[in-house]
């Protein structure tokens, strides 16, 4: 009876950690550019107690019996599905629709990457997001400046006070062949892992980079009702094991009991 006990245990641990999961996607509803996650499990170990088959010439058994040990939470990660677009006006806001990031410098002086793309300027004019962190390539707007214009192919263009264009730098985008891979650190960064595979930089709207819209945001691709549904499910597979839990002990506490009757 004490496998029982332990098995709904494992099941309880797995609940806990998908819930968690939901928890902190429901916590980013309206972050920009955030992606929903997904958590995956894998049954444990099995103690095969018979095996289907048998010795030549013997009765063939058809089917064996194997006792299960629980299960395990086998992966978390992020969906990089695209989010809806959000039209902001904003004429530092872009989105990327489709695949690619955007490089951004931290302070340890590596190289960041993120869909958020509400960036602002700094005292010198440079291209910074929230957080602080500049674009790169560094991408710096020339004081007096009355318009900026971004195309979907990165090209900055500027209109000076004097009504003059002048283009004055090339935004890159950045893809990976698994993006899934990438580490979240906070700010709406992450940082590549080994498994994301190696960077490629490229041009916006180009070999398979998607392409930047000026003027508008990525939202969180988070499905509200999807996620309701999977905390409910969550929910009862939990309270399924802990029942298991209680019925295991109090059988457990029967057959101790057997003998003092």
């Amino acid at each position: 009876m004490m496998r029982a006990l332990s098995t709904a245990a494992t099941g309880m641990q797995a609940q806990e950690a998908k819930l968690d999961q939901i928890a902190h996607d429901m916590a980013n509803m309206n972050t920009t550019a955030y992606k929903r996650g997904r958590t995956e499990f894998q049954d444990l170990m099995y103690q095969t107690i018979k095996d289907p088959g048998g010795a030549p010439g013997q009765n063939q058994t058809p089917v064996g019996i194997q006792v299960g040990s629980g299960t395990r939470v086998a992966a978390q990660y992020y969906v990089h599905e695209q989010g809806p677009t959000k039209m902001t006006g904003g004429l530092l806001d872009m989105m990327v629709n489709g695949e690619g990031f955007f490089s951004v410098q931290i302070p340890s002086g590596q190289i960041a990457y993120t869909r958020d793309g509400s960036f602002k300027l700094d005292s010198t004019g440079r291209m910074i997001t929230s957080g602080g962190y500049p674009l790169v390539p560094a991408i710096q707007i020339p004081p007096g400046t009355s318009s900026i214009s971004i195309s979907g192919t990165g090209e900055v263009k500027v209109i000076s006070a004097q009504n003059t264009e002048s283009t004055i730098g090339q935004i890159q985008l950045v893809n990976f062949l698994n993006p899934g891979a990438m580490k979240k650190v906070g700010e709406n960064l992450s940082i590549p892992t080994t498994a994301a595979g190696p960077p490629t930089q490229g041009t916006p709207g180009e070999a398979g980079i998607g392409s930047i819209l000026q003027g508008a945001l990525e939202a969180s691709n988070v499905k509200p009702t999807e996620s309701v549904m999977d905390m409910i499910t969550t929910q009862r597979t939990y309270e399924s094991n802990a029942r298991i839990m209680t019925v295991g002990d109090q059988m457990w506490s029967t057959t101790n009991n057997i003998g003092q009757r």
